[in-house]
């Protein structure tokens, strides 16, 4: 098997584990390094997702049969969500981050790119930012979004 069919092969195993937990897959990344190989997988849930449920995840994909058929003994595995910095672009990543300020990047002739907003809304066609200095809220359709960055206050 190549190692590309290995990757979806893996990722499909794990996205299948993530939604059993009530989660869902971000990412995949596997590395080998010799005959050993590195599994990191990013995964989120719509809310906020608890240790527990990444230790699950991690727990149910290190005693699958399949997935240990595939990546052999001895595999490193990481299982984390995604952190402050890691780029919204699913609209189910700006659900999840409703009332927080971003960094939009986006193709919208009539703005600057990119612009800090706040999230106010998700809905099926794009997110609907309140930005500053405007008078109402803007709805930017999805296919305008390269995407996003939460900014972080400290």
């Amino acid at each position: 098997m190549n190692f590309e069919t290995l990757k979806n092969t893996c990722q499909e195993i794990i996205a299948a584990i993530a939604a059993q937990a009530g989660c869902y897959l971000i990412n995949v990344k596997l590395n080998r390094h010799g005959h050993q190989i590195f599994v990191k997988a990013l995964v989120a849930h719509e809310n906020n997702i608890t240790i527990e449920q990444l230790t699950a995840i991690a727990k149910n994909i290190r005693d699958d049969e399949r997935f240990n058929a595939l990546v052999g003994e001895g595999f490193q595995l990481e299982v984390s969500s995604p952190g402050i910095d890691y780029p919204l672009r699913e609209p189910r990543d700006f659900r999840r981050n409703l009332g927080r300020e971003i960094n939009l990047f986006h193709r919208e002739s009539t703005l600057k790119s990119p612009v800090s907003a706040r999230i106010d809304a998700v809905t099926e066609e794009g997110i609907i930012v309140f930005i500053k200095d405007r008078p109402a809220p803007l709805l930017i359709k999805f296919e305008q979004i390269d995407h996003a960055k939460v900014l972080v206050k400290w």
